[in-house]
C-alpha cells in the first residue's frame, strides 16, 4: 500500500506469512457545547424584521441597479411609479366617515385639499384626515378655524387673510394628488433576491431613467452553514481559555455561553459584510446597529462563561483570582 506524506509516496510490502497485528486507535471528535438548532432559535427569536419602504432607485437602459440591501424575501418586493390622477377627484362628505379616492396607496405630501372653487386650501389634520394606504379620506367635524383662503390672482406681497371653514357648511370638496401604480415582475421588471438588483426588461411598460419606489423585506434567516462556522469558532476560542478537560461538558452555562458567543460572531460578519458594500447612508447605519447588537451579545456569551474561563495570573507568585474580579474584557476579540 502507499504511505502518503507531504509530497512523497512509498510502497511498503507485508512478506508473506507474516503476523499482521491489529493496533488500537482513538478517534477524537470534536463535540460543540452549542448546537446549530439552539443558535438559529436565539438569531430568530432576537432578529426584527427589517421592511423597506419607497425605496428610491432610477433604472436605466437594461442594466441592473443595486437595492439598498441583498438576501431579500422571495416576492416580498412590490415595485411602483408615481402617477398624477388624472383630474382632481370630488369627494361629497355626509358624515365623518372615510370616503374613497379614485385611486389607493397615495403619496405622501402630493395632497391638496380645496373647496370646488379651489380658492381655499384646507388643512390635513384640521380640517380633514386620510388614510394614504388605503386612500381614503375623512373631515373632520370639530375642526374649528379652518385652511387659508388662496387665490390664483394674488399678487406677490399681497396679504392672505385665514378664512375660518366649516366643512359642515360646504361638504363637496376637491383632492389633488399623486399615487403609487404597482409594475409586474417578469414583465417589467427582474429582480436578484439574493445580490438585492433589479433591472427593467425588453418590452415593459418601465420608461428608461425613470424613478421607481420599492417595498421589500430583508431575509432574517442565516444559513446553516454560517452558524456552523460561528459554532465552531467560538468552540475553539472558549476551549482556549477554559481548558480542554471541559471537551464535551453538557454544562448549559457552557451551552449558552458558546450559543451567544456565535451570535456576536454572526452579527459582526453582517455588520462587516454591510460595510464592505456600503450601498447607501441606511446599510451604514444598519451596520452600525449590528456592531451594538453584537457587543450585547459578547457580554451575555462572558457572563455565562466567567466562572470557568482561566485568569491571567502573575509570573511573581501564583494565587488564585476570584471569578467576579476579573475584567470583562480580558481575552475578548
Amino acid at each position: 500500500m502507499g504511505i502518503r506524506g507531504p509530497g512523497k509516496s512509498a510502497a511498503v510490502h507485508t512478506p508473506v506469512g507474516s503476523v499482521v497485528e491489529t493496533l488500537p486507535c482513538e478517534i477524537q471528535v470534536k463535540k460543540w457545547f452549542a448546537d446549530i438548532e439552539t443558535v438559529k432559535k436565539m438569531y430568530t427569536a432576537a432578529s426584527r424584521s427589517l421592511n423597506i419602504q419607497n425605496e428610491e432607485e432610477i433604472l436605466v437602459g437594461f442594466f441592473e441597479s443595486e437595492l439598498d440591501f441583498g438576501n431579500i424575501v422571495e416576492n416580498s418586493e412590490k415595485v411602483k411609479v408615481r402617477e398624477r390622477a388624472l383630474g382632481p377627484d370630488i369627494i361629497t362628505f355626509t358624515d365623518n366617515t372615510f370616503q374613497s379616492l379614485s385611486n389607493d396607496d397615495i403619496v405622501k405630501s402630493t395632497v391638496v385639499v380645496t373647496n370646488t372653487d379651489e380658492d381655499q386650501e384646507w388643512v390635513e389634520g384640521v380640517d380633514y384626515e386620510i388614510d394614504y394606504t388605503s386612500g381614503k379620506v375623512r373631515h373632520i367635524f370639530a375642526a374649528g378655524p379652518g385652511g387659508t383662503a388662496k387665490s390664483a390672482g394674488v399678487s406677490s406681497g399681497s396679504a392672505i387673510n385665514s378664512v375660518p371653514l366649516s366643512l359642515t357648511v360646504e361638504k363637496k370638496v376637491t383632492v389633488h394628488y399623486e399615487y403609487f401604480t404597482t409594475k409586474i415582475k417578469d414583465f417589467d421588471y427582474s429582480i436578484n433576491y439574493e445580490r438585492g438588483s433589479i433591472a427593467r426588461k425588453e418590452g415593459c411598460t418601465l420608461v428608461s431613467g425613470a424613478k421607481i419606489y420599492v417595498n421589500y423585506k430583508v431575509q432574517e434567516l442565516v444559513k446553516d452553514e454560517i452558524i456552523a462556522l460561528s459554532i465552531d469558532q467560538a468552540h475553539v476560542w472558549i476551549l482556549n481559555r477554559i481548558g480542554s478537560e471541559w471537551e464535551s461538558s453538557p454544562d448549559d452555562n457552557l451551552k449558552y455561553g458558546e450559543a451567544y458567543f456565535a451570535l456576536f460572531l454572526i452579527a459582526k460578519m453582517s455588520a462587516a459584510n454591510l460595510i464592505y458594500e456600503k450601498r447607501s447612508d441606511e446599510v451604514e447605519e444598519a451596520a452600525k446597529e449590528l456592531n451594538l447588537i453584537s457587543e450585547d451579545y459578547r457580554r451575555m456569551a462572558l457572563s455565562f462563561l466567567q466562572d470557568y474561563i482561566k485568569y491571567p495570573v502573575s509570573k511573581r507568585a501564583v494565587r488564585k483570582i476570584r471569578n467576579d474580579t476579573w475584567p470583562l474584557d480580558w481575552g475578548v476579540l
